[in-house]
């Protein structure tokens, strides 16, 4: 009978804990939840069912399909160097755990592979390629005069960012990620703004989290890689030019490049798209964004959907904060210009979009490639190189694919 008494005192002190902390319990499930999609045995076929775990928009595709020309398919390189070493490129493939690899030379597909269950039209999480969408979509509304001055500020064509942290940053900072805001991208710190942010949008509003923002340093003098600037694109965005963002997207690219399969945009409680983060595409749709952007902006049917203006003036660092290298001014090696990536060799004004686990659209306009490949790499978070030895990888094999065809 004492022991049962005892029982039913810890039962009544968890049940009123549980009470207290309620809110807490809450946030450490759906984060063990979410962070079980990370692990390295689960990466894989996660990245392909994201939009059927967590809310999601379905974008439909186009109603004029285009199917990637082919041509005889070329053997990749060997090796490739990277900061003095010579590394196999079959090796990385595996080590790494890349679910594609697509390359187009010419703009036909000379090379196409699938890995560990992708297939050609798995809709995969390409996470904060995404951001580099929203860029393509910024451009498209100043060019066409819903966004006529770069140098504006947030808060003056988002209504709810005045009295934030945001209201008075300039649209060209957000672009450049350097709006001087306190963040801390590191997944492994529950703390960190990067995890507070995703705990925002499992709840509720993602966009309601850049109320806690704090300013860390002046805007416009360090480029300091912040994911919630590009919610607050997406958010000028939507403002800007009344429209949800996976339906401006819909409507001024993917309905424009001949998409075969839909996509996907990762929403939070509220119905709002995660801007910087949350499209999923197949690999073979995403090498059409790639096309797109190679050519300056026009597609399969030789329409100008995007400036060319746009596209060059987003792929080369025009401050000292923005150059690739060893940049005290800031916090990466590899250089980054309106959401796109610039690498540390530059081979003819190359650049990519890039996510998290491995997931790339590199762009080469000289060479007339453009090479898609995602990922499951398990071990990512705890590579601090490994978006640039890859951006270096994808480079050496459209070089050596260039003096080969």
């Amino acid at each position: 009978m004492k022991k049962k008494y005892i029982l039913l005192g810890v039962l009544s002190i968890l049940v009123v804990l549980g009470f207290l902390f309620k809110e807490t319990l809450q946030d450490i499930y759906l984060l063990t939840k979410y962070s079980n999609t990370f692990k390295p045995q689960n990466v894989a076929q996660s990245f392909r069912s994201l939009y059927k775990e967590y809310p999601a928009s379905e974008i439909a595709k186009s109603k004029t399909t285009y199917k990637l020309h082919r041509t005889n398919e070329i053997e990749l390189p060997n090796s490739f160097i990277y900061k003095d070493s010579v590394l196999d490129i079959s090796n990385e493939i595996k080590k790494r755990n890349f679910t594609s690899l697509l390359i187009l030379k010419n703009d036909s597909l000379v090379y196409e592979r699938y890995y560990n269950g992708n297939e050609d039209s798995s809709p995969v999480n390409v996470f904060s390629c995404t951001k580099s969408m929203v860029s393509l979509l910024i451009g498209i509304a100043h060019q066409e005069g819903d966004i006529p001055d770069l140098n504006a500020t947030a808060g003056s064509i988002v209504t709810s960012l005045r009295g934030t942290v945001y209201e008075k940053v300039r649209i060209q900072n957000l672009l450049d990620m350097a709006s001087g805001v306190q963040w801390v991208e590191d997944y492994d710190d529950l703390n960190s703004e990067i995890v507070q942010s995703i705990l925002a949008f499992l709840k509720g509003s993602i966009n309601d989290f850049s109320k806690q923002m704090k300013r860390d340093k002046e805007q416009g003098v360090f480029n300091q890689y912040t994911s919630m600037d590009t919610q607050i694109l997406a958010m000028v965005l939507e403002a800007a030019t009344n429209h949800r963002l996976e339906k401006y997207f819909y409507r001024k690219i993917w309905s424009r490049i001949g998409a075969e399969d839909k996509a996907y945009f990762l929403e939070d409680k509220t119905g709002t798209a995660i801007g910087y983060a949350g499209l999923i595409v197949s690999a073979r749709d995403l090498a059409k964004i790639g096309l797109l952007v190679k050519n300056g902006g026009i597609n399969f049917q030789n329409q100008q959907i995007i400036d060319s203006v746009w596209i060059g003036k987003s792929t080369k660092a025009d401050k000292p904060y923005l150059i690739p290298g060893d940049n005290p001014a800031s916090d990466y090696e590899l250089g980054y210009k309106n959401q796109w990536w610039l690498p540390v060799e530059d081979d003819g004004g190359d650049f990519s979009a890039v996510g998290i686990y491995g997931q790339f659209l590199y762009i080469n306009p000289k060479r007339n490639i453009v090479i898609v490949s995602n990922g499951a790499y398990g071990n990512y978070p705890l590579d601090y190189e490994a978006d640039i030895r890859k951006m270096t990888m994808l480079q050496a094999i459209a070089k050596q694919i260039d003096i080969k065809l």
